[in-house]
């Protein structure tokens, strides 16, 4: 099976490449970063939070700029935050490191 792994590996980076933000994917990753930075489990509950946590962790360590919350119905709020979150920073950069983070886990 460990021989498998390189090869498991190669594919999993090749397929991150080649993949763009799905509609909502930077929604649940910002609701994961605001749980891991703020404890705030309210944005996007109708999903559990383990995989946007998974897919959070890689920006942790990185200088991301927060947009500011504004008090909008709570889909919409993590909707449009999520968008914000990541056109705001390095969109592309921000994406392989978690995509990654979910095909590996």
């Amino acid at each position: 099976m460990n021989r498998l792994r390189p090869s498991r590996r190669a594919w999993v980076i090749t397929g991150v490449c080649r993949n763009s933000f799905t509609w909502d994917e930077d929604d649940h990753i910002y609701s994961g970063y605001m749980s891991w930075k703020h404890g705030d489990f309210g944005m996007n509950p109708e999903h559990p939070p383990l995989v946007k946590l998974i897919a959070a962790l890689p920006l942790l360590h990185l200088p991301v700029k927060m947009p500011a919350l504004q008090n909008r119905f709570f889909k919409l709020e993590g909707f449009l935050g999520g968008k914000e979150f990541f056109f705001s920073n390095d969109a592309d950069g921000m994406l392989f490191p978690n995509t990654y983070a979910l095909w590996e886990s």
